[in-house]
């Protein structure tokens, strides 16, 4: 088990083999192997539509949507986020 504390709203995602949750947008191949660095289109489309947790699944309320993000995502003119909203405990 990791030394990071998992939030309670990712106790239920896949582990990776150390032990870390799998967000809920990731990729996964038709082996079902996560690939981190890519984000499944049609799951982030879900999450948006259905306003969902990026990383959990879960659903999000007003007040709670939280997005990750460096200083050029928001506030830079062609600046942008790569991943969906998120709880701000799946988040940090």
């Amino acid at each position: 088990m990791p030394d990071v504390p998992i939030p309670l709203d990712l106790q239920d995602n896949d582990r990776d083999r150390r032990g870390l949750p799998i967000p809920f947008v990731v990729y996964r191949d038709v082996k079902g192997a996560p690939h981190f660095s890519v984000n499944d289109t049609s799951v982030v489309d879900e999450v948006l539509e259905k306003k969902l947790c990026g990383l959990c699944g879960k659903p999000l309320k007003t007040g709670q949507i939280w997005l990750v993000g460096g200083p050029g995502s928001s506030f830079m003119e062609d600046g942008m986020y790569i991943d969906p909203f998120m709880h701000e405990d799946c988040g940090r």
